[in-house]
């Protein structure tokens, strides 16, 4: 099962396809079928969760986050001097 894990965190890792897997991970369909599964029990949501819990709680916050702050900000992409259009309702 752990090799399961390192063969699936070393495509994360790597960006490559699964065909490109190294062998000693064993066949990539095994370890394709693995990755399904897990994804399927929501595995990589929950050991997120609970990362992310024991991340807070070693910097000495509450486990879980009790606000949140969104920023909503408009900013002119470069190319959009270039004459990509004029919206008059848009405003800046």
């Amino acid at each position: 099962m752990r090799e399961m894990l390192n063969a699936i965190r070393y495509l994360a890792h790597a960006g490559c396809g699964w065909r490109m897997l190294p062998v000693h991970f064993g066949p990539w369909q095994t370890v394709y079928w693995w990755f399904r599964r897990f994804a399927r029990r929501l595995l990589f949501q929950t050991i997120h969760g609970i990362a992310l819990m024991l991340d807070r709680e070693r910097e000495g916050r509450e486990a879980s986050p009790s606000s949140g702050v969104l920023d909503n900000r408009t900013v002119k992409a470069p190319h959009a001097a270039d004459g990509g259009g004029y919206d008059a309702a848009k405003r800046i």
